[in-house]
């Protein structure tokens, strides 16, 4: 249902610059205002931590746990690559490990 101020600005009147701002979820994992897409459980990630997940996919060996607690998730890939997998991007290596390193 259409809210008492949406009368006031016509779709069409929405310039660009407020159209692309709307768009604009914070991602669950780094907290960045970005455009995000929904990845395997993760309803919003934006493409940076996508791009992020997936070079982790490609590694074999399994990243050293982090020493430090308590800090930004950026600071540290494990615990960025923790995020990703509690956040439900773990989903697509679920369903089909062979190919999501192509479809992530």
């Amino acid at each position: 249902m259409a809210s008492l101020d949406d009368w006031r600005t016509e779709p069409w009147e929405i310039t660009a610059d407020e159209s692309e701002s709307k768009r604009k979820r914070l991602c669950m994992i780094c907290i960045r205002k970005e455009k995000t897409s929904k990845i395997g459980g993760c309803d919003a990630c934006c493409k940076k931590c996508r791009i992020f997940f997936k070079r982790m996919l490609k590694l074999s060996s399994p990243l050293a746990p982090c020493a430090e607690q308590n800090h930004p998730v950026l600071l540290c890939v494990h615990c960025h690559q923790q995020k990703c997998m509690e956040l439900g991007m773990g989903e697509i290596v679920r369903q089909d490990p062979t190919t999501a390193r192509d479809t992530v």
